[in-house]
C-alpha cells in the first residue's frame, strides 16, 4: 500500500488533484483495505500516514486533511492511535481536532496529545476535554504537556518538537 502513496505522489503533477484522488480510493477499494485479515495485516494500516507523507506539498491541506481523515476513519479503532502521529501529526487544522475528539479510545499513549499538540488547540477546548474526563482529559494534559517546549529528557515527547514549537491559542479563560 506504501506503493500507493508514492503512485500518487507522481500522478498528482501529471494528471491533477481529482484523477489522483479517485485513483487512490479506487485502489484502497480494489485492495479492500484495510483487511485484518491478511497475514501481515499491520503493514496495511499505514496508508494515512504514507499519503500524509508523500502528498503533504501536492495537495492543499484542506483536501490533504478531508483525505487524511477519510482514510483514518475506515482503520480499526485499535490501530487509530498508532496512526495518528504519522499521519494527523503532519497537518494542522481545527477538522484534526473534531476527528480526535471523536474517535479516540483508550489505550490512550503519546501520539494523541502529539497530535492535538501539532494542530495547536485552544485553551477552551483543552478545558472543555479535561472536564470530560478520560480519554480526553489524558489527551489535553499531554497536549499541554508538548506545548511547554521540547524535553530531551521526555521519553514520550516526539523529536517533531525539536523544530516545532507548539502552542494552544486563544483565551486561556472560560
Amino acid at each position: 500500500l506504501g506503493a500507493i502513496a508514492e503512485l500518487a505522489a507522481a500522478s498528482v503533477p501529471a494528471v491533477g488533484v481529482a484523477p489522483t484522488l479517485t485513483f487512490i480510493r479506487h485502489a484502497v477499494d480494489r485492495l479492500k483495505w484495510p483487511d485484518e485479515t491478511k497475514e501481515h495485516a499491520p503493514v496495511y494500516y499505514h496508508l494515512p500516514s504514507d499519503l500524509a507523507f508523500h502528498l503533504n506539498a501536492l495537495l492543499s491541506e484542506n483536501v490533504l486533511v478531508d483525505l487524511l481523515l477519510e482514510f483514518m476513519d475506515k482503520l480499526p479503532p485499535k490501530q487509530r492511535a498508532s496512526m495518528v502521529l504519522h499521519a494527523l501529526s503532519q497537518v494542522r487544522d481545527e477538522r484534526v481536532l473534531d476527528w480526535i475528539e471523536q474517535h479516540a479510545v483508550p489505550p490512550i499513549g503519546y501520539e494523541w496529545g502529539t497530535a492535538v499538540a501539532r494542530n495547536e488547540p485552544s485553551w477552551i477546548r483543552l478545558a472543555q476535554w479535561l472536564d470530560k474526563g478520560r480519554p480526553l482529559s489524558l489527551i489535553a494534559l499531554d497536549a499541554l504537556k508538548n506545548c511547554r517546549g521540547f524535553d530531551p529528557e521526555d521519553e514520550n515527547m516526539s523529536g517533531l518538537f525539536q523544530t516545532v514549537s507548539p502552542n494552544a491559542h486563544g483565551p486561556a479563560s472560560m
